[in-house]
């Protein structure tokens, strides 16, 4: 297992619509862990996103909205060759990891001017 740890430059724009942007270098394997952590003083509405570079379809990997420090295990539900979601009862998915095959992308938007977040990324190598 790697640990990445990604973290933006401080955040520049207007109190609440403040943005930044980091990405980390090129990476392969499944996204088992994040940990997201704050710097200065970020707004309830701070939106920080997590997703890989090269995703043509641009799928987040972590998607949350808030200014407390947060550990997430992020899985999306595993489909079948139809695009249908796999379940394990007809109502409960059957979780895998976000397979990853470029740079991670952190943004941070909706929050205030010097705000920095950091991600430390449990990854699964291929």
């Amino acid at each position: 297992m790697d640990v990445i740890q990604i973290t933006t430059e401080p955040a520049s724009g207007s109190a609440g619509s403040a943005t930044a942007t980091a990405f980390s270098p090129m990476l392969s394997g499944l996204v088992y862990k994040v940990v997201l952590r704050y710097g200065g003083s970020p707004p309830a509405t701070t939106n920080v996103k997590l997703s890989d570079s090269n995703d043509p379809a641009n799928e987040s990997i972590v998607n949350v909205t808030g200014n407390a420090e947060i550990v997430l295990y992020p899985r999306r539900a595993m489909t079948n060759s139809a695009g249908t979601n796999l379940t394990f009862n007809g109502t409960q998915i059957v979780p895998t990891p976000y397979p990853l095959h470029g740079s991670l992308r952190l943004s941070l938007s909706a929050s205030n001017p010097g705000v920095t977040v950091s991600a430390t990324v449990y990854l699964l190598r291929g």
